[in-house]
């Protein structure tokens, strides 16, 4: 039976093609009666696929130890930096096991976090974010957050979850987590940066055009799934950008439809390869318009008026302000915050902008 109490607990998937019993989860988990077992991942979320990880966690006082295992009934179980561990490891703390649902194709991806981490991974994002829109940074796009990558995809996986056990305290960790500040570090991760910008012009100027339209569509794609970040995608996973692309809101439906569109192109000639690169800058500018009205959206950020005047004040720093490439410099990075610049695709040839 399971822990809730009710022995028929199925937790459905796939629209229901598949249902889980909660039973099999507890048999293949360790938990104290005060922990939280959490189901979630990309099937829970609904956009997973039958290869897709049924990912659990168990939020814990201390990571169990291996003895507490039956180690030859799972596929493998880990240490905390995914070591496979024998059963002669019996005083080594937990980090993970793995196991396969049946025949159906499914993997279970059991993980152990320990309150105390969580609390760190919650620090860390804070202080991330009041470092990231200090006057300084905010002319730069491209800020990483501190954390790894299993403790990114916890913040993510916490947010769209079923506690099994303890939900009162899972919906307390959901509540303290800052999930609005680390989707403003995603997007500013993966907003364009303008150097990369700048290969555009080269490879353009170049007539290296294949490069020239890799390079671009690197931008597209990295610039669309920033401004899922900013609007509260918390998942950086590049493989699902089109589900959270599918989430904007209706007024950017345009912006949307035209990414769709855009990455369903093809070029196999040079005229067909110009027009591609300048059908990408011009679909930059409609992203950028569409991130300042997202970032309006949310009280936690910086204005786009704000980050305009760090920007301004960062210009009058440069030496020679007049230079064709400073101005190149700053109307790229203007366009994060304000819409009146002057088309990417007017900047893409230097000698004809």
């Amino acid at each position: 039976m399971s822990k809730n109490g009710n022995a028929d607990a199925s937790i459905p998937i796939l629209n229901g093609s598949i249902r889980i019993p909660e039973s099999y989860v507890f048999d293949r988990v360790h938990a104290e009666p005060e922990e939280v077992v959490l189901v979630s991942g990309t099937l829970i979320e609904g956009i997973g696929n039958i290869h897709s990880d049924l990912d659990i966690y168990v939020i814990v006082n201390e990571l169990p130890l291996a003895s507490s295992f039956d180690i030859a009934s799972h596929v493998t179980v880990c240490d905390e930096n995914d070591e496979i561990l024998t059963p002669d490891q019996g005083d080594t703390e937990v980090g993970s096991t793995y196991d396969y649902y049946g025949d159906s194709g499914l993997h279970v991806d059991v993980k152990y976090i320990t309150y105390a981490e969580v609390s760190r991974i919650f620090e860390t994002i804070r202080w991330d974010f009041g470092e990231t829109i200090v006057d300084k940074k905010l002319d730069y796009p491209t800020v990483r957050s501190s954390l790894a990558k299993e403790q990114e995809k916890f913040v993510h996986r916490l947010q769209h979850g079923i506690a099994l056990t303890n939900p009162e305290k899972y919906e307390a960790l959901k509540a303290e987590c800052p999930v609005a500040e680390y989707c403003f570090l995603l997007y500013r991760q993966f907003s364009p940066n303008y150097f990369t910008f700048k290969d555009v012009q080269g490879t353009w100027q170049a007539g290296q055009l294949p490069m020239a339209r890799e390079i671009a569509r690197g931008l597209v794609v990295g610039h669309m799934q920033s401004i899922t970040h900013l609007n509260q995608n918390s998942n950086k996973t590049s493989k699902w950008i089109f589900e959270y692309v599918d989430q904007l809101p209706d007024w950017a439906t345009e912006t949307r439809h035209r990414f769709l569109e855009f990455v369903a192109m093809g070029a196999s000639n040079e005229q067909e390869s110009r027009a591609y690169v300048l059908a990408a800058m011009d679909l930059m500018d409609k992203i950028f318009a569409t991130g300042v009205g997202l970032m309006r959206l949310q009280p936690l950020y910086p204005s786009p008026e704000d980050c305009m005047k760090h920007l301004d004040a960062a210009l009058d720093l440069r030496n020679d302000t007049q230079h064709l490439l400073s101005q190149h410099a700053y109307q790229f990075r203007a366009k994060n915050f304000r819409v009146s610049e002057a088309p990417l695709s007017a900047l893409v040839d230097i000698g004809n902008a």
